[in-house]
């Protein structure tokens, strides 16, 4: 037990006041701690530094499984929530878009955001005109407005029929048309983007050690650990290796 420190002022003295039973205590420690520095140095005192390599090594081993440990279960929570997420995005698709060749169809590069651009570039091209001086500025452009549908058009007919019995709208459908083809695309874009995201997490799964390989690889450090400690207290209470026989009688 160490002495209480009381009244300490910054720049002042330092009182320190103890009982009768905390000095004699730290008295007995002392006397103890000054009889094992003054053993003489052991003649093994090297061993001491090949425990310290040995234990760094060991706790090495523990690490680098935890680590392991520690990725692979945060892969595999990710891969679970990948799954549910893709699992509900498939039940909003058309059966025929369900499949994994269907969703590795898709082009990658067709976001959910870049349909909806697709959609909303569609709906300014097949919006009706309203008013008197709209409906004279189609009437005279209606070359040039024929042409900016079929240009918002074109993009889409790339893009699969989801339906069987459905063909694409011609070129003068209004955008309600094809609401019922942009609700599909937008989920297929985002049910194949969850999938490639399922199939990267598979193959970081597989380059990773397996988690019987890394739980054996950790209880093997550990147990290391428990028998080199044994070792090492049995080995130390023949004494430090260390000759600082001088440190208490400095500071009594």
């Amino acid at each position: 037990m160490l002495p209480r420190l009381n009244s300490a002022v910054e720049g002042g003295d330092l009182i320190i006041q103890a009982s009768s039973r905390d000095l004699a205590q730290r008295q007995n420690y002392l006397a103890k701690l000054q009889s094992l520095l003054a053993r003489p140095p052991r003649p093994d005192a090297g061993q001491g530094e090949e425990y310290r390599r040995q234990f760094a090594d060991l706790f090495s081993q523990q690490g680098a499984a935890l680590s392991d440990i520690s990725i692979l279960d945060q892969i595999r929570k990710e891969y679970e929530v990948l799954n549910v997420q893709l699992e509900e995005l498939r039940k909003a698709l058309p059966r025929s878009a369900q499949s994994d060749d269907a969703l590795a169809r898709w082009p990658r590069e067709v976001t959910r955001e870049r349909v909806e651009g697709l959609e909303s570039e569609l709906r300014i091209a097949l919006a009706q005109p309203v008013g008197i001086l709209q409906r004279l500025w189609h009437s005279f452009r209606r070359t040039q407005v024929e042409a900016q549908r079929k240009v918002a058009r074109e993009p889409l007919l790339s893009f699969p029929l989801l339906f069987a019995d459905r063909v694409f709208p011609d070129v003068g459908a209004t955008s309600d048309t094809w609401n019922d083809f942009f609700t599909p695309w937008k989920t297929l874009a985002d049910a194949a983007r969850i999938s490639t995201l399922v199939r990267s997490c598979e193959q970081r799964i597989a380059q990773l050690p397996l988690a019987e390989d890394c739980n054996r690889r950790l209880l093997s450090a550990q147990q290391g650990i428990e028998e080199k400690t044994g070792e090492w207290m049995r080995w130390a209470a023949g004494g430090l290796p260390s000759a600082s026989t001088n440190c208490l009688s400095q500071n009594p």
